[in-house]
């Protein structure tokens, strides 16, 4: 049901659920080597504007030695509440 419209339209979608919503979802990620340099990186949101989140924190997908000896990948995650009644 959520899919349906892509990204753009889940927000809107959500809001019209009858239960409180956490949206959970990456942001961006990036490829690093060892010296902290940037190797590749993307918003996985596409240019899509999400409401403010209540938590963000980076999840290291891949640490480094398991995409390759001396890269790792992290995402940034936010945590959005849904509350019921229309509100983000």
């Amino acid at each position: 049901m959520l899919r349906e419209g892509g990204a753009s339209s889940t927000p809107r979608q959500m809001l019209s659920l009858s239960v409180p919503v956490c949206l959970l979802t990456d942001t961006t990620y990036e490829v690093t080597d060892r010296n902290g340099k940037l190797l590749e990186g993307d918003d996985l949101m596409k240019g899509v504007t999400l409401p403010p989140a209540q938590a963000e924190w980076l999840w290291t997908v891949a640490p480094f030695g398991e995409l390759e000896a001396g890269y790792e990948a992290v995402h940034r995650v936010v945590g959005i509440g849904i509350n019921l009644g229309g509100q983000l």
